[in-house]
């Protein structure tokens, strides 16, 4: 269940990236795309797609979205 601050931060990236424009753009769509990798992995976790979906794949959709999720935070840079 997606709990109310998860729910604003994902609102809160959406309204960066409607608004902004350039690298400060790139850097809220790559975060926003990590962070919600993260969080379907959390989901293909859960005790009703383990048996759905094959067991490797929770994982690697996690260590994807922390990658790019860190790749952004460090390396992109926004608005300076």
């Amino acid at each position: 269940m997606m709990t109310i601050s998860s729910l604003s931060i994902i609102l809160l990236y959406l309204y960066v990236i409607v608004k902004s424009s350039g690298q400060l753009r790139q850097k809220a769509m790559l975060i926003l795309f990590g962070l919600l990798l993260i969080g379907i992995s959390h989901v293909m976790d859960s005790e009703y797609f383990v048996r759905l979906i094959p067991l490797e794949l929770a994982p690697i959709c996690l260590i994807s979205g922390v990658i790019i999720f860190t790749t952004a935070q460090l390396y992109i840079k926004g608005a300076s």
